[in-house]
């Protein structure tokens, strides 16, 4: 079964509301007063006040979300098996912590937070990844962050963008980004998205590069165009500046099935 999932945003203000670990994410239209939409904290993103559109760090500017319209069906996450690969055997949570040194760390074990990674559906990944999720939030392989993320409406061939929330599993608190050698690196949730393990999406329009952050750990990513059919999976890299070496390194990665009718 899919499940059609959708947003919106109209205008862009400093106050979403979230509610993680329900399936859905409230985005607010506020007044013209605006804190920048978390601009701040997202490497040079800017957000005018009561204002839709994205003023990249080099300049250009552009609307933050302009969806496609789908005329036919719509397609969206696919229900299944929650997530629970981040729960230990007594049924507590496993949770792996960050560190701003992990970014740049050469060190690690070979041990994992979580339970040894299974069910990479592409075996060219050479078992990077953890296994695909059902539904529309989980915890990242590693269980460093919990990831929910809504769209506007999928079909093949339209523009779609993807509101994302991510927050770290250690304290609940928002992933903004991390300083690291007198740095600011930006969480900047990535999109790798393909079908049957050799299908990427079309380059043109490519994703925004960053993903602008609209409040403090809820990012807009897209746009992005399935040119097909099909069971894709969509995978969101996070910090994905950070080497991936140390347990406690910010970089890390979710992917969801996405049915695109």
């Amino acid at each position: 079964m899919v499940r059609r999932s959708s947003f919106s945003l109209s205008t862009v203000g400093p106050a979403v509301g979230i509610g993680l670990g329900a399936l859905s994410i409230l985005i607010v239209a506020c007044s013209s007063s605006s804190s920048g939409g978390g601009g701040g904290s997202s490497g040079g993103n800017t957000f005018p006040d009561n204002s839709t559109e994205y003023t990249a760090p080099d300049g250009a500017t552009g609307p933050l979300e302009s969806p496609g319209t789908c005329s036919g069906a719509t397609g969206g996450s696919v229900e299944g098996i929650a997530d629970n690969h981040c729960e230990g055997p007594d049924g507590g949570p496993i949770i792996q912590t960050i560190s701003n040194a992990g970014c740049t760390s050469m060190v690690g074990d070979d041990s994992d937070a979580a339970a040894p990674d299974a069910g990479d559906p592409c075996p060219g990944d050479m078992g990077a990844y953890g296994a695909v999720m059902y539904n529309n939030w989980g915890s990242d392989d590693d269980c460093k962050y919990d990831v929910e993320w809504q769209s506007t409406p999928i079909c093949k061939g339209a523009p779609v963008y993807f509101s994302v929330v991510v927050t770290k599993r250690e304290d609940g608190s928002p992933l903004t980004g991390i300083t690291t050698g007198g740095m600011f690196v930006p969480s900047n949730p990535r999109p790798d998205v393909v079908l049957n393990c050799n299908h990427p999406i079309p380059n043109t329009p490519a994703p925004r590069d960053p993903s602008p952050e609209v409040a403090p750990g809820t990012y807009i990513v897209g746009p992005v165009v399935f040119d097909e059919s099909g069971d894709w999976v969509f995978r969101f890299h996070f910090n994905e500046e950070c080497l991936d070496i140390a347990d406690d390194s910010p970089h890390g990665h979710a992917a969801f099935h996405i049915n695109v009718p």
